[in-house]
């Protein structure tokens, strides 16, 4: 008998065991799911817990999850065509059409196996909204990572007016390699041409940031680059932590005579456009950022500072962005009633009581 943890609970087992050798355990190079059941007495002799397999929590995707919002709850897991159909309170059963693509299944126990990020951000695909999905993508390949103990913990205590994640969760956040990258996700989906969810997964990658530092860093990407008819700004070809290399004059500005780079937060290359987002952290730093500020405009780059109060004021992160595209050699945005209305749901989304806690 074969248990497939799949769609975010997936995520949630890479999320907290990434870091353990998940990722350099050995892939499937002829994945089945043959033997695979939906059956709860079954399943439950496998000793899910034991192993770490656990629900994912309802947070971690907000309103919108496999189950019909019964995340937390119910485990998703992954069954052959051919598999009688159990539904309970306790096991979600998702069928998969055809054989699954080499590589992106991992054995974790005997008889349990895991999707890899890249299979259950295509499993997704459908499940999510346009937002919730680029924001998964961005997660899967940020360079970030939340205390997972203190994030359980915490979640029920975070009051609904919070202000947005990284003030609601400051000091559990560090740093890590990233779970997947653009290049992996696209190779899945290459795989998978078939599948129902690839063309809103592709849609999703191409307005993906990888490297993310932080949340702020994800938030910022996304009201500055989300289209329109997202409620984004739309100055689409932004890197996050793009890296700039200077000349060895312009390095002795920098904070530290080892240091021989800087990264941007949010940079457009074509333009030599930047935002920084300047964090609570940098208060005790100021001298060193004025360094590598005046170290990035000595190399011709425009490098805008934006901190948190600035970007939870929407008229002032308005005159930054607008700012932004006139210097990217933009119109100014036609702020219809409609676009504010999104964009006002937006900033909802991402700054307050929001979703996608990861």
């Amino acid at each position: 008998m074969r248990y497939v943890c799949s769609h975010e609970d997936a995520i949630w087992y890479w999320y907290r065991y990434r870091d353990s050798g998940l990722d350099r355990a050995p892939r499937l190079a002829r994945p089945s799911l043959d033997g695979t059941s939906s059956a709860r007495s079954e399943l439950r002799r496998l000793g899910l817990e034991r192993h770490g397999v656990t629900p994912c929590p309802a947070f971690l995707l907000g309103e919108t999850s496999c189950s019909g919002g019964e995340s937390g709850v119910t485990r998703q897991i992954l069954v052959s065509q051919t598999t009688s159909n159990h539904p309970s309170s306790a096991f979600y059963p998702h069928r998969w059409h055809g054989p699954l693509p080499a590589g992106f299944l991992v054995q974790i126990g005997d008889g349990l196996f895991v999707c890899t990020p890249e299979l259950a951000f295509l499993q997704m695909a459908n499940a999510l909204d346009d937002v919730s999905l680029i924001r998964l993508a961005c997660v899967l390949c940020a360079k970030y990572a939340l205390d997972a103990k203190a994030l359980t913990s915490r979640e029920a205590q975070i009051s609904p007016a919070a202000t947005g994640l990284s003030s609601a969760y400051e000091g559990t956040i560090g740093s890590r390699q990233p779970m997947t990258c653009v290049t992996r996700l696209r190779k899945l989906l290459d795989c998978c041409e078939s599948h129902h969810g690839r063309p809103r997964a592709t849609k999703a990658l191409a307005l993906c940031g990888e490297n993310a530092a932080s949340p702020r860093e994800v938030e910022m990407l996304f009201l500055a680059t989300l289209p329109k008819r997202l409620g984004g700004f739309g100055v689409g070809g932004a890197v996050m932590n793009a890296r700039v290399t200077p000349s060895s004059r312009d390095a002795a500005l920098l904070d530290r005579s080892d240091r021989q780079y800087a990264d941007i937060d949010l940079y457009w290359p074509a333009a030599k456009v930047g935002i920084e987002y300047q964090g609570r952290y940098h208060e005790d730093t100021l001298s060193e950022d004025r360094r590598r500020l005046n170290m990035l405009t000595s190399m011709g780059l425009r490098v805008l500072q934006v901190d948190n109060q600035q970007l939870l004021n929407v008229s002032t992160f308005m005159g930054t962005m607008a700012q932004v595209r006139r210097m990217c050699g933009k119109a100014d945005l036609n702020t219809s009633t409609s676009w504010l209305v999104r964009h006002d749901e937006l900033r909802r989304r991402l700054l307050g009581a929001g979703k996608m806690r990861l």
